[in-house]
C-alpha cells in the first residue's frame, strides 16, 4: 500500500537554510560583512535548491510504501502529477 504524508513546518526549513548559511560562511573567514555577504547568497542559493522538494518553504509530501517498507521525499512536480492522477481517476468513476 501507497500513501503519502504531508507534513508542515514553517520554521524547520528556514532554520535550516540559515544554520547551513552561516555554517558555510565562517568556514571562508574573512570579515564579519563578507561572511554575512557569504551567508546571504547561500541562504538564497538553498531556498531556491530547495524549492524542488518544499511548498512555500514549509510543506513536505513523503510517499510512503509499505510493500517495499520504505519512504521517499516527493518533489513537488511529483506530487503534482500524483493529484492529478488521482483526480482523473475520480472524475473517471464519476460518469
Amino acid at each position: 500500500m501507497k500513501f503519502i504524508v504531508t507534513m508542515k513546518d514553517p520554521d524547520g526549513v528556514h532554520e535550516s537554510i540559515i544554520n547551513a548559511a552561516i555554517s558555510a560562511a565562517d568556514t571562508y573567514g574573512g570579515t564579519a560583512y563578507a561572511k554575512a555577504a557569504i551567508a546571504e547568497n547561500e541562504s538564497d542559493w538553498l531556498r531556491e535548491f530547495l524549492a524542488e522538494w518544499f511548498e512555500h518553504s514549509e510543506y513536505a509530501f513523503i510517499e510512503v510504501d509499505t510493500d517495499a517498507k520504505s519512504a521517499r521525499l516527493l518533489t513537488l512536480k511529483e506530487y503534482d502529477a500524483i493529484l492529478e492522477a488521482q483526480k482523473a481517476a475520480r472524475a473517471g468513476g464519476a460518469k
